[in-house]
């Protein structure tokens, strides 16, 4: 009787502990719906994949969600599902701003995407004739006014020294003085063409402190010419947005980078961006201005790393998170586990599988 007792209280502590467990995976089943948008989630061979995809499966399977993944063919299709209730959880790159926070529960932020420019790989933004002008610049002509008043000095002490036993190159006369900037000038070019010299000790002199001060201030002046014409030649020369205002520039119709860059500029807009890379690599434009995620992403699965660069530019920093329905309960938990995902080392793999961290 005691035997059959003991049964009768295991059976019913299984059948409570299985009524539990149903109980909580029905609790901890979540509908996270998704459009594509690569590299934070996309579908390759029937899998679907991206850093959001692994962020959120990593954080779930430590809270024993059970996921089951809805598609949406829009970012404004799966925005209206989240306010429905349909799915709890949007786990797209939803870009964090003003609008986003008054209509949508929002995560944690999950990543932190630049708005970057993306360049044919010998695109060259400063031609020769601009690199003149970068030469020709304020600060060039106050050193090409201070060089000439050096020139004139030197020459003035040469005619002062040689105008009266000289006569015959630097007499005293107005020839004679005019004579002595020529051979100052052609001294200090290392040009020499002898038809002008000193004859007296003080003009040697003279001539002897000018040779060596003429071969600094040439040596100055060429390493700084050429360090700026290489400069030109390797740098697409697009630092700022400044830059952007004088070239053709395009980017993803009502895109963020194109909200950003509108304030600056009047860029042309594609629907895609398969549609803008065709365009900068037709030449229809010079730069696209872009999230650096997504250019990095489209050249390196396309395989035109050898055609097409991101450059080292940062326009803007982007804030991306997931968004909540307001039916869902467990977003403080999840919250938690997001920021020890991300923290953690096993987020700079998934960052570094999409070819995202440097």
């Amino acid at each position: 009787m005691k035997f059959l007792r003991s049964r009768y209280l295991l059976v019913m502590l299984f059948m409570l502990f299985r009524l539990f467990n149903v109980t909580a995976a029905a609790s901890n089943a979540i509908k996270a719906g998704y459009f594509s948008n690569p590299p934070f989630v996309y579908l390759e061979e029937g899998v679907l994949k991206g850093v959001n995809v692994e962020l959120w499966n990593e954080q779930a399977e430590t809270q024993l969600y059970q996921t089951t993944f809805v598609p949406f063919e829009n970012e404004q299709a799966l925005k209206q599902a989240i306010a429905m209730d349909s799915v709890e959880v949007g786990i797209n790159a939803f870009s964090l701003n003003e609008g986003l926070i008054k209509n949508h529960q929002i995560s944690v932020p999950t990543h932190i995407n630049p708005i970057g420019v993306a360049t044919k790989y010998d695109f060259k933004h400063r031609s020769w004739f601009n690199a003149m002008l970068e030469i020709v610049s304020f600060d060039f002509i106050k050193v090409a006014v201070i060089v000439g008043v050096v020139i004139f000095l030197f020459g003035f002490l040469m005619w002062l020294a040689e105008k009266s036993k000289n006569s015959n190159h630097f007499d005293n006369s107005r020839k004679g003085l005019v004579d002595s900037f020529w051979w100052s000038a052609v001294t200090m070019t290392t040009v020499g063409y002898g038809d002008k010299y000193p004859v007296t000790f003080s003009g040697k002199v003279i001539a002897l402190v000018w040779m060596f001060t003429a071969m600094i201030i040439i040596s100055s002046l060429t390493a700084g010419i050429t360090m700026i014409l290489t400069v030109s030649n390797l740098s697409s020369g697009i630092t700022t947005v400044e830059d952007l205002s004088k070239l053709d520039v395009g980017v993803v119709k009502n895109d963020n980078a194109d909200e950003f860059i509108s304030e600056y500029i009047s860029p042309y807009r594609y629907e895609t961006i398969e549609k803008a890379m065709i365009a900068l690599d037709n030449e229809k434009i010079d730069a696209l201005v872009h999230n650096q995620a997504q250019l990095t992403y489209f050249i390196r699965a396309n395989k035109i790393h050898k055609e097409m660069e991101v450059l080292p530019v940062e326009l803007a920093k982007e804030i991306t998170c997931f968004i909540y329905s307001d039916a869902f309960k467990l977003k403080r938990q999840t919250d938690a586990a997001l920021i020890k995902v991300i923290d953690s080392p096993v987020y700079d793999h998934f960052l570094a599988t999409e070819g995202l961290k440097k």
